[in-house]
């Protein structure tokens, strides 16, 4: 083969062992993105007080990857805080087709105090982020124990 590059003994296990740590690295920090990710969404659910709100509007935005489908639709709602407060804030989740409708009468998640942190009840209740982060750090832990599951290769 011309061209190939042959790695023997301390190179190869140099190589193996800069692999490995690389995706090792990674796995450390997706585990810390992950547990942050777990305890400020576990916290939001927990802590969180859950009231009656109304869709008067929509924010949206256009699809930076394909126009094909129209323009994302993020409801914008309005409720009263336990104390009385009146608060209008955006969803953070953007959807089309548009599932919603102004008027639309929807259960709204906040912290008490923080009346900004409001999502709708069934967004705040979404773990896809932290499955998402899940898959990755169990692929790159996986990744880093390759070269050492599978062996040296042969010729």
């Amino acid at each position: 083969m011309s061209g190939a590059i042959r790695l023997t003994g301390l190179a190869l296990l140099a190589a193996r062992l800069g692999f490995s740590a690389a995706f090792g690295l990674m796995g450390l920090y997706l585990l810390s993105v992950e547990r942050w990710l777990f305890a400020r969404r576990l916290a939001f659910v927990r802590r969180g007080v859950v009231v009656d709100g109304r869709i008067v509007g929509f924010k949206t935005k256009t699809s930076t990857s394909t126009n094909l489908g129209g323009p994302l639709f993020a409801p914008v709602v309005e409720f009263i805080t336990h104390d009385g407060q009146p608060v209008r804030v955006a969803s953070s989740t953007y959807n089309r087709p548009n599932p919603y409708s102004i008027g639309q009468t929807v259960r709204v998640r906040y912290v008490p105090g923080d009346a900004r942190s409001a999502e709708l009840d069934a967004e705040a209740r979404g773990w896809w982020v932290i499955v998402v982060v899940g898959v990755l750090l169990l692929t790159a832990l996986v990744v880093a124990s390759l070269p050492w599951l599978l062996g040296p290769p042969t010729s």
